[in-house]
């Protein structure tokens, strides 16, 4: 609930945070959700696209490191659209990443783990479990 309104308070562009947590085995342990301003140029193409601030990104990082945790990924919203990744958002990311993406227009959540591809990062869909 408290990233979700993180991320309305961005409306109408594209709401951004980091997630950060540890692994347990196959799996994720998320500790923090640290909210972030979305720096994309042009402006006004963050009505549907997203980056985080780079200093913001090695903040939160050495942050973790000092807790112990990593950087699992980040969540996004989709003012409009589906909550699943954008050509654009497999492009940004990085392999292995945890993408959480909230469509505002379907009220949903929907995780997503980035596999290598030969042709680039793809998304598997994971189950949120509720």
């Amino acid at each position: 609930m408290v990233l979700e309104q993180d991320l309305r308070l961005a409306l109408p562009e594209e709401g951004c945070a980091l997630l950060l947590g540890s692994r347990q085995g196959q799996g994720w342990e998320l500790h923090w959700v640290w909210p972030c301003l979305n720096r994309w140029q042009p402006r006004q193409e963050r009505l549907n696209r997203f980056a985080v601030d780079p200093a913001e990104l090695v903040a939160a990082q050495k942050w973790a490191r000092a807790k112990g945790w990593l950087l699992l990924g980040a969540a996004h919203s989709h003012p409009q659209g589906e909550p699943q990744p954008s050509a654009t958002d497999c492009e940004w990311a990085w392999e292995g990443q945890l993408m959480l993406i909230w469509a505002l227009e379907a009220e949903q959540w929907r995780a997503w783990w980035l596999e290598p591809t030969p042709g680039g990062l793809r998304p598997r869909a994971l189950d949120l479990g509720g």
